[in-house]
């Protein structure tokens, strides 16, 4: 996962990485199952936050 300089990820980028729509992406934010930093009507989203919501996504599905 490339997060540029900045160790953050736009909702487009958190969309491509996920491939999911803008609408499931701003779902998990404000659900706050991805946790994300919401900055001047931006969420930015760092990698380690991504990394825990699909590690908590793939013990959940082993746990099925």
């Amino acid at each position: 996962m490339d997060t540029g300089k900045s160790g953050f990820l736009t909702v487009d980028e958190l969309c491509e990485f996920l491939r999911i729509g803008r609408t499931s992406a701003y779902r998990l934010l404000k659900s706050n199952q991805i946790e994300a930093v919401h900055l001047n009507r931006k969420w930015l989203v760092s990698q380690k936050a991504v990394q825990d919501y699909l590690q908590k996504q793939s013990n959940r599905r082993n746990e099925q």
